[in-house]
């Protein structure tokens, strides 16, 4: 398994960059993600998509107990290696964002569909995955994720009225993520290679 004792990670984001992003074909990376393997160079997954998706993701690439980062940062999975490192999951867990903007949108009568909405075959319609691997998209644990089918004016009162319920909305490739306004990629990539230092030699 690649070593932390390197000095080079690799973080990598899913849809449109390690996955093309119409056929999300993986396979055209490979010679790199083979080669950063070879050289012991962690690649660290990091993504809007769920821990469930993530894992199974990771089992497909060969990278399998590495740490990732989902959910655009609400979920981090440590390497299972780390002894001592917890998942952290954000304070703000999927049924009480999903509660709250359920009630938002009835207030404000605003118009989107969530993945909560509907069943695996529609999200797998909307997104080219498989119906199992759609089952696993709609495995929240901490943000909603949606289509936005009203107008510009509209997306901006639901977000102000988001960030007075500590949520922020954030625009991904295809759909739009609702989550706890302190996570995001960028604080969890810091997070992590705060937890890489004290393992396996001084880390990155």
């Amino acid at each position: 398994m690649p070593s932390f004792e390197e000095t080079l990670l690799v973080f990598t984001d899913l849809d449109g960059t390690l996955l093309d992003f119409h056929t999300l074909d993986w396979r055209p990376a490979a010679p790199w993600l083979e080669k950063l393997m070879d050289e012991q160079v962690p690649v660290i997954l990091c993504s809007s998509k769920t821990a469930s998706e993530m894992d199974d993701i990771q089992q497909e690439l060969g990278l399998g107990g590495l740490p990732y980062i989902a959910e655009n940062g609400a979920v981090i999975q440590p390497d299972v290696r780390w002894e001592n490192a917890a998942r952290f999951i954000s304070e703000k867990k999927h049924d009480d964002i999903r509660q709250c903007i359920a009630r938002v949108r009835q207030e404000m009568h605003l118009k989107f569909t969530t993945f909560d909405d509907v069943d695996e075959r529609v999200v797998a319609g909307w997104t080219g995955l498989s119906c199992p691997r759609s089952v696993l998209a709609r495995k929240h644990e901490a943000s909603v994720t949606l289509i936005w089918r009203d107008s510009d004016e509209q997306m901006e009162r639901f977000a102000a009225e988001l960030a007075r319920q500590g949520l922020k909305i954030v625009q991904g490739a295809r759909f739009w993520h609702i989550l706890d306004t302190c996570c995001g990629k960028d604080a969890a990539v810091h997070g992590l290679l705060d937890q890489c230092r004290p393992h396996e030699g001084s880390g990155p």
